[in-house]
């Protein structure tokens, strides 16, 4: 079992270290399985910084079977899926994490909110493409 919380800054650089800090606690997992917490974790922060207001936070938990992350940020709004196609530019987030995760959500916190996904291990078989 792990847990970790990561302020980050509001500026686009925070992405990546977002990225890395799942990296870093998924070091032993399948690859398969980090490529895709990797990019969910890049779409919460990277909508946090464009869309909300900081404080932003990272947080991770899991254990060998389960990651959970949040990335919480003090903006005003509840983000929902908004109709777009794939091949626009922007916009897609929500429905990249909608695919790629095994379930997702919004929490509203004070202040702000709380955008969060959680991934089975199993849910991700070895050898597995991941959509990119």
């Amino acid at each position: 079992m792990f847990e970790c919380r990561l302020p980050l800054a509001p500026e686009i650089g925070s992405a990546r270290l977002g990225r890395q800090a799942v990296r870093d606690v998924l070091i032993d997992c399948d690859p398969e399985f980090v490529d895709r917490a990797v990019i969910l974790t890049d779409e919460l922060v990277t909508n946090a910084i464009r869309h909300g207001r900081p404080p932003i936070v990272l947080m991770l938990s899991g254990s060998a079977d389960t990651l959970d992350v949040g990335v919480c940020d003090a903006g005003a709004g509840v983000p929902g899926g908004q109709a777009v196609e794939w091949t626009e530019e922007r916009g897609r987030g929500l429905m990249i994490v909608a695919a790629l995760s095994d379930e997702w959500g919004v929490c509203a916190r004070r202040p702000g909110k709380c955008v969060w996904f959680h991934l089975e291990v199993s849910s991700v078989p070895v050898g597995s493409p991941v959509p990119g």
